[in-house]
């Protein structure tokens, strides 16, 4: 298959802070922020702008309905985490 470059416009760039809940060992959190203008159309790449507590892993993001995008984070320890609150960016456009 090789690489396929393809021009996105609309690309909506968004920057909120989130405040983790505790997160139970060997456990993870959907944590829902409240993103305006966000749909399920659109497709999201999330990155922190800081890093995580040892042991707790960012395993994904998606926009689960209008205006909420959810946020999953995993902890790989054996003790609970409690994230620190910190900056992150979503990059969102409709394919």
């Amino acid at each position: 298959m090789g690489i396929r470059k393809r021009k996105v416009s609309g690309l909506i760039v968004y920057a909120f802070a989130m405040d983790p809940p505790s997160i139970a060992a060997t456990s993870s959190a959907s944590i829902d922020n409240a993103i305006p203008g966000l749909t399920t159309q659109h497709k999201v790449l999330v990155t922190c702008n800081d890093n995580l507590e040892n042991g707790l892993v960012f395993q994904g993001a998606y926009v689960p309905s209008n205006g909420i995008l959810r946020i999953i984070l995993y902890n790989s320890t054996a003790a609970a985490i409690d994230g620190v609150a910190r900056n992150w960016l979503v990059v969102a456009w409709l394919p």
